[in-house]
């Protein structure tokens, strides 16, 4: 259990460094984006909370995705692209397949759906990591 909630707690704090840089305009980063990341962690940690999982590591990244959304839209950082409506596809893919299989399966997409809605983030890390 100290490992789960020191892992959460870590995982919470890589957050500050994100809003931290969106607040003094050194990170740009999308609301739209963002929001449907929380969805996809959010979609993982409902089914995970009901298959009696450990769910705690999965709040803390709820919370922290939800106040970089707050702080985005703060500060007006908004956009919608094809990959935004890409991403919400894939929400309600993972929607679907909870429906349909139950909460295991909503995991399993929720997790797939958020490493591919993540890879243009880390093409556009690696070739400006600044």
């Amino acid at each position: 259990q100290i490992l789960v909630l020191t892992g959460s707690l870590l995982a919470l704090g890589l957050y500050i460094p994100m809003i931290s840089g969106i607040i003094r305009d050194k990170i740009e980063q999308s609301f739209a984006t963002w929001a449907l990341w929380v969805l996809l962690d959010l979609i993982a940690l409902i089914s995970i909370a009901l298959q009696d999982g450990s769910w705690l590591f999965l709040l803390f990244y709820v919370i922290g995705g939800t106040v970089t959304c707050c702080t985005l839209l703060y500060k007006g950082q908004f956009k919608w692209t094809w990959f935004e409506t890409f991403v919400l596809f894939l929400v309600f893919v993972c929607l679907m397949f909870w429906r349909m299989n139950g909460s295991r399966m909503a995991t399993i997409s929720s997790t797939i759906a958020v490493v591919i809605s993540g890879l243009p983030q880390f093409k556009e890390s690696w070739q400006r990591p600044d």
